[in-house]
């Protein structure tokens, strides 16, 4: 029996997430699929922010890894 491979796209919304934002993990079934997704996300950049990560399989981010995220000032 072979592994069913997904993808994966972990997302921080906001172009200033509030301290109690958390990231969201997508899953697609196929490369192409999230390729879309990224797409999608990529023309949201100047009217909602966002930062993101894609990767191979499931996995644990905080918000400090990703660049819209700013400590309290």
């Amino acid at each position: 029996m072979s592994a069913v491979n997904k993808y994966y796209a972990t997302v921080l919304w906001g172009e200033a997430p509030e301290p109690d934002s958390k990231p969201t993990t997508y899953t697609f079934d196929t490369l192409a699929e999230r390729n879309a997704f990224e797409l999608g996300m990529n023309e949201t950049v100047g009217w909602f922010g966002c930062d993101y990560e894609t990767h191979e399989e499931p996995k644990k981010f905080k918000n400090t890894d990703f660049n819209n995220w700013r400590e309290n000032e």
